[in-house]
């Protein structure tokens, strides 16, 4: 029987992901002001890049990630060790968040950006090798602080969730969308994500986390505060 390492000796280790060890991150700069970090493969490699938006400039960048390195290990992704953004466009004013997912069912990734400025969401439209078009803005009528996006209604269609200072609001997607809802949260809400389920949690500047249910009627019930 070996005899078991010694705590410093598996710390000291490397940590094994995907058959390859990890290594020191590749480090970018970014304008001031970044914001609303998400991965999401929006050129098809099936190879989540990194998409965020920065308030200084009022813009959405994406990092594009290179295909699998050959060296062993299956679905991995290096990041290029050129210019930091393979793609960069201009958004509305005070971008806040982004999302992502295929709002127009035409198979590719959209990016959704949220801005306070305006208080919309604007839909730009992804065409599958890393490039998009604004396609459309969505009126909220509050002012953001974060985004996401899920199937709420379970009618297929993406459904919007955006955080605000009183709570969440849903905006359905689809041809015929039901009216928006709002839903208390317990504070101005920091951050919201959402699971497929679906399931949409909140956190809130207070210190507190709603996690949000589909109510089976096509809306959203609190489940755990």
């Amino acid at each position: 029987m070996k005899p078991a390492l010694p705590l410093f000796a598996l710390l000291a280790a490397p940590v094994i992901v995907d058959a390859q060890a990890v290594i020191a991150p590749v480090t970018y700069n970014t304008p001031s002001g970044p914001a609303g970090l998400i991965g999401v493969d929006v050129d098809k490699n099936n190879i989540k890049d990194f998409a965020f938006v920065t308030t200084n400039d009022n813009s959405v960048k994406v990092l594009l990630t290179v295909t699998a390195s050959s060296g062993g290990g299956g679905g991995g992704g290096t990041l290029p060790p050129y210019a930091p953004f393979n793609v960069y466009f201009s958004a509305g004013t005070a971008p806040v968040a982004v999302a992502g997912g295929d709002w127009n069912k035409d198979t590719n990734v959209d990016l959704l950006v949220a801005h306070a400025g305006l208080q919309d969401v604007v839909v730009h439209q992804g065409n599958g090798i890393g490039g998009f078009t604004p396609a459309v803005s969505i009126q909220l009528g509050v002012v953001p602080t974060s985004i996401a996006v899920t199937d709420v209604d379970l009618d297929t269609n993406l459904d919007i969730v955006v955080g605000h200072a009183a709570g969440i609001k849903v905006i359905y997607g689809g041809p015929a969308p039901r009216p928006s809802v709002t839903l208390p949260a317990g504070g101005q809400v920091a951050a919201v994500a959402a699971t497929a389920e679906p399931l949409v949690a909140a956190t809130t500047t207070t210190g507190t986390l709603s996690v949000f249910r589909a109510d089976g009627l096509g809306g959203l019930t609190a489940s755990v505060k």
